[in-house]
């Protein structure tokens, strides 16, 4: 059974009609908010406009490798796809375009930073967002590794619409965070 476009419409309109908006004083404070929910900032988040359902999963789920290469603490990292151009790779390195959204990972361990930065992205790609920045923290409380640095650049390799990350302008979290370039959603 198909309902066309009109009655469909029509059908939601009655539905919705006597819903009220909430009252200012029942709105959720953004500090009574969970702490994960919390540690995403996002600025004039937008739902998409495009039709369509986005995977429920990005990153593949991996356990700890314990013979993977770990990042030096102080190390930059940079990463671009094969066809970016020289120029878009220089630009972000600069910070640009503007970064339109931030995930801090501080205080998550691997479990809680993996789901974090798989919901950011999903977000992220949703809103059509160009550049976000992702602040891993530099690893100063691991022993002279980043381990939480190296986890989160293998994540963003395995999301297709990361087409490039480096390391962040000091302003922003400098080794401590990367900026990730996104790929232009198709409308």
């Amino acid at each position: 059974m198909s309902i066309n476009g009109d009655e469909d419409k029509r059908a939601w309109l009655k539905e919705i009609e006597s819903v009220e908006p909430l009252h200012p004083s029942t709105k959720t404070s953004r500090s009574r908010l969970s702490p994960s929910i919390r540690r995403t900032t996002t600025k004039n988040l937008k739902p998409s406009e495009r039709p369509g359902e986005l995977p429920t999963r990005l990153i593949k789920r991996k356990e700890a490798n314990p013979m993977v290469d770990i990042t030096p603490a102080a190390g930059p990292v940079k990463y671009a796809r094969s066809g970016l151009q020289k120029k878009t790779m220089d630009r972000l390195r600069q910070g640009q375009p503007q970064f339109e959204a931030r995930l801090d990972l501080h205080g998550c361990s691997r479990v809680e930073a993996h789901e974090e930065l798989e919901q950011f992205f999903l977000t992220s790609i949703q809103s059509d967002y160009r550049c976000v920045l992702v602040i891993h923290g530099k690893g100063y409380h691991s022993s002279d590794t980043a381990v939480l640095k190296t986890f989160t650049m293998d994540w963003l390799k395995e999301i297709d619409a990361v087409q490039a990350f480096c390391t962040a302008k000091q302003a922003d979290g400098g080794t401590g965070a990367v900026y990730a370039l996104l790929k232009r959603q198709p409308r």
